[in-house]
């Protein structure tokens, strides 16, 4: 998985290491985050994150923006542009799983058992449900004044997205 999402990288030209994309993803389907805690959720030190950051705001992917309530935390949020990008390394990335879930299926017989396997293995390495993914993600450039205001930005595109609403 690793390979195909190095080779997606590569095909849009994205100027982003393996290590920068992951954080990308992180903010994408956690929502803004602190250096610390987004230091905790990469498992690197605070001062690797701040150095990671410097390189995606130069490149446009992140943000920095002051909390409104206490202008000593500084949160990183993505950008339209980190957003797009990882959705659509995302996209395309499973758009290759899934042709090699084909492949697979074609070999063992079996598409049920082999979409469980690779759920299971997805679900054991701590990754979302993919449909919680992509609300995380619908939500990661809104605007945040507090942890909280992620999750009302996820209800929020739930809720659009059940009542045939449009999500901005």
């Amino acid at each position: 998985m690793v390979a195909q999402t190095a080779r997606t990288l590569q095909e849009q030209g994205a100027d982003v290491t393996l290590t920068q994309y992951r954080t990308l993803v992180v903010l994408a389907s956690r929502g803004p985050q602190r250096a610390a805690d987004l230091a905790a959720d990469l498992g690197v030190q605070p001062s690797t994150v701040s150095r990671l950051i410097d390189r995606l705001v130069q490149r446009g992917l992140v943000v920095r923006r002051q909390d409104a309530t206490d202008r000593r935390v500084v949160w990183m949020t993505l950008t339209g542009q980190g957003k797009d990008l990882v959705g659509t390394t995302m996209r395309q990335r499973r758009q290759r799983l899934s042709e090699l879930l084909a492949t697979a299926t074609a070999t063992v017989g079996s598409a049920p058992g082999v979409v469980n396997l690779l759920n299971a293995i997805a679900q054991a390495a701590g990754e979302q449900p993919d449909e919680q993914w992509w609300r995380s993600w619908e939500s990661s450039t809104g605007p945040h004044l507090g942890h909280t205001a992620g999750r009302d930005a996820v209800a929020v595109a739930t809720s659009a997205r059940t009542t045939g609403g449009e999500v901005r």
